[in-house]
């Protein structure tokens, strides 16, 4: 009988941190987004989750944190992806934290 191997890369990666952005302003959530993924690198963090939401509670009933988030990350060169549908699907982004790393003198 053959065994089976797992694929690699087909495991779930673990969140070490969240951000829920649910109620802030544009710049607000700028703002804190900055701020969360800085301490994220600080603390050695490799992976967050921030939740943008879907819009569904907003007058015309499109989110706007989404957009305002991925631009962000697309600026400062974040790799992310939509959360799994039971994380959030597209009302959450899971991000890679990337490593700086510091030069000693």
């Amino acid at each position: 009988m053959a065994r089976r191997r797992k694929k690699l890369g087909k495991y779930d990666p673990i969140v070490e941190a969240e951000l829920d952005l649910h109620g802030y302003y544009v710049e607000e959530a700028r703002t804190c987004t900055r701020e969360f993924l800085k301490k994220a690198n600080t603390d050695g963090l490799s992976r967050v989750r921030i939740i943008v939401g879907k819009g569904n509670c907003s007058q015309d009933g499109k989110g706007v944190l989404g957009d305002v988030v991925k631009s962000l990350l697309n600026q400062e060169g974040y790799d992310y992806t939509y959360a799994k549908i039971q994380n959030g699907g597209e009302g959450a982004l899971e991000v890679k934290i990337k490593k700086i790393h510091l030069r000693r003198t």
